[in-house]
């Protein structure tokens, strides 16, 4: 991860790092190739390997809550559910 900071790259496993390595690395020569289609595959590829980094700080964060978070979590969803966007989602679109 070249472009990470050392304290979010600490909280990241070290399989999800070498995940988006071996897509970083896999990615470069394709590039250089005409093949659009490789190129998107590839693309692809390190697009899910960072997804990961995402999972697995939202994983740690729900443990950092203990149950008491994971209790909170589960009614703020419910609520987002079935009122609209959940809790940190906001709606940008105007309303008539």
């Amino acid at each position: 991860m070249q472009h990470c900071t050392a304290a979010a790259a600490a909280q990241v496993p070290a399989a999800v790092v070498d995940d988006i390595n071996a897509a970083i690395s896999s990615l470069r020569p394709a590039l250089e190739s005409d093949n659009a289609e490789e190129i998107r595959a590839k693309v692809d590829a390190l697009q899910k390997a960072l997804m990961k980094i995402g999972e697995s700080l939202s994983g740690q964060a729900g443990q950092a809550g203990g149950e008491g978070g994971a209790a909170g979590g589960g009614a703020a969803g419910g609520a987002g559910g079935a009122g609209g966007a959940g809790p940190g989602v906001y709606d940008t679109e105007e309303k008539k």
